[in-house]
């Protein structure tokens, strides 16, 4: 997705400048366009921030929030929604009617029931809302973070697209100075970014990809294994609020312009991968020489196919081999970001590579 800095020069007041009529006239708006389903589903997750926020004093709430975060259960300290209405009922938490009560002391005609469901059809699609805790990737922090129930939480609302209207940002503590929420502030302090998941598929799981069977018929080639991905410049493919990339890579061969290779998508938590090494040891597949010919070439991207489908625009890359030049394309959602393709020579043998653009680098063993 594209960057999104979130500077956000924050008063409580802000969370509360939406009106009622706002949220109550979003919630059926009829389809118009990409960026008004953008706008719409804004809004809704406005709404579910504003909710939050109320509740966020609620110790044992706040302590679901946190633990579920720590267990990282798609690589970057987020907790789905889903899994914190299931925790809360699990342990007496009335979330519903606590976020209900909120909601009526600011004068909202809102239901989190509702709201709620909202997110799982909208429109034909479905979405799954998370929270998401910088600070506990960092380690000097994460220790008195997750004891500690001294500090409120600041929350801030994910930016779906910086085309769209409306992100906001509070806590219950009533702050009398403006501050500035980045990526160094949440880094160091407790913010909890509410956002809509990225790596889950429609029914709110993770997939994995399929295991590499190494082909024992080859016989003038070698097997290409990933060794590690560097994030160069990760702010220029993922935003700080949605935490660490969802980085796909697709092959292309000299002699075939179509994928030679599955696809291969790596997740991490930003902390792992922003300008450092991030292991990964993946088979990619087979370089059969007769038949791909003396390159391959690859190229990442930062996916969001799966968050915006259908939206889609075609991209091209190309790279010169001895004097011919080579094209190669691929479609790409509107929320899709280039991270950088290269060719690797038969003649190389593993090394650092980076891509064009030079937002992420990787070594190969071969």
């Amino acid at each position: 997705m594209k960057t999104k800095l979130l500077m956000l020069l924050m008063l409580l007041a802000i969370f509360a400048s939406c009106s009622k009529d706002e949220y109550k006239d979003s919630m059926n708006e009829p389809e118009i366009n990409v960026v008004d389903n953008q706008q719409v589903l804004q809004n809704n997750l406005n709404l579910l921030t504003t909710g939050i926020i109320g509740v966020s004093d609620n110790l044992e709430f706040r302590d679901i929030v946190l633990s579920e975060a720590n267990k990282t259960f798609d690589g970057e300290y987020n907790v789905l929604l889903s899994t914190v209405i299931e925790k809360c009922k699990a342990n007496g938490v009335n979330l519903s009617s606590s976020v209900n009560t909120y909601y009526k002391s600011r004068g909202l005609e809102a239901n989190f029931d509702d709201l709620v469901a909202s997110f799982a059809d909208f429109r034909g699609m479905s979405f799954f809302p998370h929270i998401y805790v910088p600070v506990l990737s960092n380690e000097s922090k994460k220790a008195a973070i997750l004891k500690s129930a001294s500090v409120l939480p600041v929350v801030v609302t994910d930016v779906i697209d910086e085309n769209i209207q409306g992100a906001i940002a509070g806590n219950l503590k009533g702050l009398k100075a403006t501050i500035e929420v980045d990526e160094v502030f949440a880094s160091n302090n407790e913010v909890w970014v509410v956002a809509l998941n990225e790596r889950v598929n429609e029914i709110g799981e993770l997939e994995v990809d399929a295991e590499y069977v190494q082909d024992k018929q080859l016989k003038a080639g070698r097997s290409v294994k990933l060794d590690a991905i560097y994030a160069q410049n990760l702010d220029a493919i993922e935003g700080w609020t949605n935490g660490g990339p969802e980085l796909n890579l697709k092959i292309w061969s000299q002699n075939q312009h179509n994928t030679i290779m599955p696809s291969k998508s790596y997740q991490c938590s930003r902390s792992q991968i922003k300008k450092k090494w991030f292991t990964v040891n993946s088979n990619l597949g087979d370089w059969d020489y007769g038949t791909h010919g003396d390159f391959l070439y690859m190229w990442f991207w930062e996916n969001d196919s799966e968050f915006w489908p259908g939206y889609a625009y075609n991209l091209t890359k190309s790279t010169n081999y001895n004097g011919q030049w080579y094209y190669y394309y691929y479609s790409f959602c509107t929320h899709d970001e280039d991270a950088g393709g290269q060719k690797v020579l038969r003649t190389n043998y593993g090394g650092e590579f980076w891509g064009d653009p030079d937002n992420v680098r990787w070594r190969f063993v071969f």
